[in-house]
């Protein structure tokens, strides 16, 4: 039996002000169970529920893009969303599989923030509050875009299906010559889509709502907690720069050392959880984001167009958000010689600027990897024209 109690968080974390709102989310999915839940195994199971629904879900989308494999349109129409569910499946594997490693450093971020904010000066208190408001403003525009996006997909296929309904009803149509509106192209175990309509689109509708619960919230999670090193390494850049020489610069010199050094072990640990799936992604989003663009150079509904424009954006905005930070990352890493230099280390014993010299030697720049490639943004401009290029492929053949 799995010991729940030691994933439970007995700290107040659902009000972190930085990762608060995704934690919330969590709970809802089943992921993280909290000291005020009653029957926490039941809310644990909840998640183990709609993990298994979605990963069988995304195997049925395989069933059906294999059986078109040889229409493109079909194809196109089928592959998106796979590949965004296979990304989304594996990293809840990922989770499940690593769970107290991610609960461990859930529960640094909490106490290590909490502290900053409370025994900071004003000046480091300006630097936390001013980050975590804007990645609360990037949270809220991604999720926005996440949820028309998914929502507009859902609505689109209700109305159509009303629509079509009542064509059968009194127009006399024919209900074996009518393409059931699905929200996603999948398989199912019925030979007639149109007449199991409402059984299916429930079904869909379902696993659509899993996915808008997860999806933004776990991206989200992931960039709070890169979020998270920024803060601190714009806290340590501060510290260095404005570094008080005057009493003991030794000791001052020796916290802002084991500052370094504990953040550097965060970001290897965060690299180590995240990196698989942040590869999987560099594999998979040129391909999906071909597959987009070419329905949209298909499409002439303007709705249609729109939501596949709005599921376009919030693909580019997920790679953004990944490749930007982990580029912020290395720029504020690389930044702690300079700020090193800036202070006034010239001013103390040869011993000191020795001490000093080694510090800054040895603060070399911290990339992110997304298994062996590095994460920076002239990677995510790779990726963008790679897609473009499979795209242009994609349109040539289907021309054939």
């Amino acid at each position: 039996m799995i010991d729940i109690e030691k994933f439970v968080f007995k700290s107040n974390v659902e009000n972190n002000p930085l990762i608060g709102v995704q934690l919330t989310a969590m709970k809802y999915f089943g992921y993280m169970i909290f000291e005020h839940q009653r029957l926490k195994r039941l809310h644990c199971f909840r998640g183990v529920v709609f993990t298994t629904t979605f990963i069988l879900f995304n195997l049925a989308q395989y069933v059906d893009l294999f059986t078109k494999i040889n229409d493109v349109n079909e194809l196109a129409k089928n592959a998106s969303t796979t590949l965004l569910f296979t990304t989304t499946s594996f990293r809840m594997i990922n989770f499940y599989w690593n769970r107290t490693r991610y609960v461990n450093l859930i529960k640094e971020v909490d106490k290590n923030l909490v502290n900053a904010i409370k025994f900071g000066d004003y000046k480091i208190q300006d630097i936390i509050a001013k980050y975590i408001k804007y990645l609360k403003r990037l949270t809220a525009i991604f999720w926005i875009i996440a949820l028309i996006t998914a929502n507009g997909m859902c609505v689109k296929s209700i109305i159509e299906g009303i629509y079509l309904e009542y064509q059968v009803a009194y127009n006399n149509f024919n209900s074996t010559d009518i393409e059931a509106p699905l929200i996603l192209p999948c398989w199912f175990p019925f030979d007639d889509y149109w007449n199991k309509f409402w059984i299916i689109f429930g079904i869909e509708y379902y696993i659509m709502n899993v996915g808008m619960l997860i999806v933004p919230c776990w991206h989200s999670f992931i960039v709070s907690m890169m979020g998270y090193v920024i803060i601190n390494l714009k806290i340590l850049n501060f510290k260095l720069s404005e570094m008080n020489l005057k009493n003991l610069p030794n000791i001052e010199l020796i916290k802002c050392v084991e500052h370094r050094e504990r953040l550097v072990c965060f970001i290897r640990e965060l690299s180590s959880l995240i990196s698989s799936s942040l590869f999987l992604d560099f594999i998979i989003f040129s391909l999906l984001l071909c597959m987009l663009l070419f329905q949209a150079s298909q499409v002439g509904d303007g709705i249609q167009l729109g939501i596949i424009a709005c599921y376009i954006i919030t693909m580019t905005t997920i790679l953004w958000m990944y490749y930007y930070h982990s580029n912020e990352i290395t720029y504020y890493t690389d930044q702690l010689s300079s700020s090193s230099y800036s202070s006034s280390w010239y001013k103390h014993s040869q011993s000191f600027k020795k001490q000093m010299l080694i510090f800054m030697m040895s603060a070399k720049p911290i990339m992110l990897r997304a298994g062996f490639i590095d994460m920076k943004l002239d990677t995510f401009l790779n990726i963008l024209r790679a897609s473009y290029s499979y795209f242009t492929l994609l349109t040539q053949m289907a021309a054939k």
